[in-house]
């Protein structure tokens, strides 16, 4: 009995002892299968993390080189106060978007030829914690400036009258047109266009003569548009020259100051009433004349800003002698009349544009007045109207 109990046990204890090598057999099996499908978890993602830096680091590159375009498209429509007047925003170095230690680089530079045209250069750097370099991206973009507000004439004489007449002794390089009817005995070597009837009985002989054209948007005469004026969002004021006449010392005093921050277009206003530029007087920049006629001895010369008008007079302009030879360079804005003042031998030259309210006269022996047309002295900013946004146009794009 004592045995057959003791064997009752021993088969007991056996069948304990493989039950529990089951359950060892299964814990390890699955701590084996856990750890070998943690290993190949581990394994297959042992890149993920510096694949999705990798990516986040191109990424912001991408960004910041795309933001450095941006920024350089901006600046060329609106420039720093730090940029001189007739020049462009040239770019910067290790430019920061944003308040990481990330950055930018741009470059612009202008086509030869082309003034409206650019192109722009932008490298965007991302940095990794310790500040080494982890992303770059450079973007390459040709773009064109959308046309200033500006007046821009392809004729060298203009007449708001209703009847413009030009005089035998009027030589016109270029071309002539009236807002009313139009006659001319002079010389024309361009084209002779009148919104009325256009009759030419001069020389030339006119390249066509036109009636009927499409009338000429012109600038007034007023002399407000230029006595305080507007560019790209910062205002400028006229030089104040307080005197009735200019004499060639005064001239040469005025001249030699340095307006660039200030009047960068040289704009100088004349004291109201009649002003007189005396004999040998040479000025740069564009001369204010109101409440009176420009009175213009010998020896005269203006130039003006390329953009800006040589003079804007409300009233007549007039030589004062004989002999008195007279040179212009740049548009001239006249309220009234361009006279010889019944003068002799008068040579007056303007190169650019003119634009009068009323007809040029000579009545002076051998009195002569040259109007010649010339692109880089045709056009005007125009400060009568404010300017209308226009986006700028991108022209290419290249990545790398």
């Amino acid at each position: 009995m004592l045995e057959a109990t003791s064997k009752s046990n021993l088969v007991s204890v056996r069948r304990l002892f493989l039950k529990r090598g089951y359950v060892l057999i299964m814990v390890l099996g699955l701590a084996t299968l856990v750890s070998t499908l943690g290993i190949a978890f581990i394994e297959a993602n042992s890149t993920a993390m510096p694949s999705a830096n990798n990516r986040k680091h191109a990424a912001r590159a991408q960004y910041l080189a795309e933001s450095g375009v941006e920024l350089a498209k901006h600046y060329l429509l609106y420039p720093p106060t730090t940029v001189a007047f007739d020049d462009f925003w040239r770019g910067g170095n290790n430019i920061a978007v944003d308040a990481s230690s990330d950055f930018t680089s741009v470059s612009v530079t202008q086509h030869a030829t082309l003034k409206d045209r650019f192109s722009i250069q932008s490298r965007g750097v991302a940095l990794g914690y310790d500040g080494s370099v982890k992303g770059k991206k450079a973007v390459y973009a040709e773009v064109l400036l959308p046309p200033g507000n500006i007046w821009d004439f392809r004729r060298a004489l203009l007449g708001k009258s209703a009847t413009l007449s030009i005089p035998a002794g009027v030589a016109i390089t270029g071309s002539v047109h009236g807002n009313g009817a139009l006659t001319g005995s002079g010389t024309c070597t361009g084209e002779v266009s009148a919104c009325l009837t256009a009759l030419w009985l001069g020389g030339g002989p006119p390249t066509a003569v036109k009636s009927l054209a499409p009338a000429v948007a012109m600038p007034s005469a007023s002399i407000a548009f230029y006595t305080t004026y507007s560019f790209r969002g910062k205002a400028y004021t006229a030089y104040l020259y307080d005197r009735s006449s200019m004499n060639a010392s005064d001239a040469a005093a005025v001249n030699a100051i340095d307006m660039t921050a200030t009047n960068p277009g040289r704009v100088i206003l004349a004291k109201s009433g009649n002003f007189r530029l005396q004999n040998d007087a040479q000025l740069n920049g564009t001369l204010l004349v109101s409440g009176g006629r420009l009175e213009l001895e010998n020896n005269i010369q203006i130039v003006a800003q390329e953009g800006f008008p040589a003079v804007v007079c409300t009233a007549e302009m007039r030589t004062q002698a004989n002999d008195n030879i007279v040179n212009i360079t740049g548009p001239v804005i006249c309220g009234d009349v361009i006279t010889d003042n019944g003068k002799d031998r008068i040579d007056l030259t303007v190169r650019g544009v003119a634009i009068t309210t009323n007809s040029p006269t000579i009545t002076g022996t051998n009195s002569t007045m040259k109007f010649i047309w010339d692109a880089r002295r045709s056009w005007l900013y125009n400060f009568e109207s404010a300017p209308t946004r226009q986006p700028i146009t991108v022209l290419s794009w290249r990545e790398n």
